[in-house]
């Protein structure tokens, strides 16, 4: 008989094209065999089939870089309408919004949902580095391009060939690297630094803002052809002060997300915690009520998250004008479109408006109707 030795075992993954287009992929263990004796040694190849755990992999890393873009705002949902629409085209696309819009979400939705899903999406944070790390960062460069330039080095727009590269706060852009990143959009070419081989690539170039581009352009602090160069496809992101209906919906989602992450689990929040939110200004958006959240569930000892949980810029904004508290808001919102007015029942209105401590607009907002509904409902009870 033999026995298996699995030491210094190779593994080594393969890809074959199969029937249907597809690839498979095999990983194979080069193996020593051997006699219980040792009288003699072999040597085995161990082949096994892995398509099927490639493919749940590929899916899960999918699953995983497209963060959910949660809303009921009739305005996002157009937003998100275009986003598909325009997802396959090669235009370029200028996102602008205030700090914490989710900018970044929509430039990730824009690309997987493209043909260039499977190819990288390179994210650059234009304001993050001086103006001569920038460079080398976008381009790349040559080995003794610099004193301590000892390798070749690729940029971003390289590793984003045949992908996409999102630009984030491209307003902070340098005119030198104005006229560089112009360049690239024209011709689809660069230079590395301190070479002068051409390299031509494939990228589609994604740039958000939170400035007003066009007025920089009027103030001569950005180029105007560059500017019409990135503003192929416009897509402006409205502050969260201005869909509050969004805010229910979105404590509800990062109460779950939160938890799966390990925090500890709530029921939901209270009434006051609600209404506060909705009477909050929210200077930093969606990402600073996603940072309310985290506080609150850090410091709440209770099954529900309570005014004194929360961060004490909100508490101190909001006055001490709130209703009473009567009862939890336990969120359970589990679709992002408001629901027709036949299907939102009296019962449910009453049970909103118990939940909200009679603020009708409050009750109003939770069902993702208007009050007026709210009202014909009610009447007719």
């Amino acid at each position: 008989g033999t026995e298996i030795n699995f030491l210094d075992e190779t593994l080594t993954e393969i890809r074959l094209p199969g029937e249907d287009g597809k690839h498979m992929f095999i990983t194979f263990k080069f193996v020593p065999l051997k006699t219980r004796d040792e009288s003699g040694q072999w040597k085995a190849f161990v082949f096994k089939d892995i398509s099927l755990m490639k493919d749940l992999e590929d899916e899960l890393k999918t699953r995983k870089r497209q963060s959910p873009i949660v809303t009921r705002s009739p305005r996002m949902r157009q937003i998100l309408e275009l986003v598909g629409i325009i997802a396959n085209s090669n235009a370029t696309v200028l996102i602008q919004g205030e700090t914490g819009t989710g900018k970044e979400l929509i430039a990730e939705a824009i690309h997987y949902q493209s043909d260039r899903k499977n190819h990288p999406l390179i994210k650059v944070n234009c304001s993050a580095l001086p103006e001569n790390l920038l460079e080398d960062e976008l381009f790349g460069h040559v080995k003794g391009a610099f004193t301590s330039a000892y390798t070749d080095k690729k940029g971003r727009f390289e590793l984003a060939d045949g992908g996409s590269i999102f630009l984030d706060e491209i307003g902070e852009l340098s005119p030198h690297l104005q006229v560089k990143l112009l360049r690239v959009l024209q011709h689809r070419s660069f230079e590395r630094l301190g070479s002068g081989k051409t390299i031509t690539v494939d990228v589609r170039v994604i740039s958000a803002t939170n400035k007003n581009l066009k007025e920089e352009v009027e103030k001569g602090n950005f180029r105007a052809d560059l500017y019409y160069r990135l503003n192929v496809v416009s897509i402006e992101l409205p502050p969260l002060r201005e869909k509050k209906e969004d805010i229910p919906v979105l404590v509800n989602h990062f109460l779950n997300e939160f938890a799966q992450r390990g925090y500890r689990r709530v029921k939901g929040v209270s009434s006051q915690v609600m209404e506060a939110f909705f009477r909050y200004h929210w200077p930093g958006n969606v990402r600073e009520l996603e940072n309310a959240i985290e506080h609150a569930l850090v410091c709440s000892r209770d099954e529900v998250i309570n005014l004194s949980d929360l961060p004490l810029d909100i508490q101190h904004s909001i006055g001490k004008e709130l209703p009473e508290e009567t009862g939890n808001t336990l969120l359970e919102f589990k679709n992002s479109s408001r629901k027709p007015y036949k299907k939102v029942s009296a019962e449910e209105c009453l049970d909103a408006l118990r939940r909200a401590g009679g603020n009708k607009a409050l009750a109003a907002r939770m069902l993702g109707i208007n009050r007026a509904t709210l009202y014909r409902k009610l009447s007719a009870h």
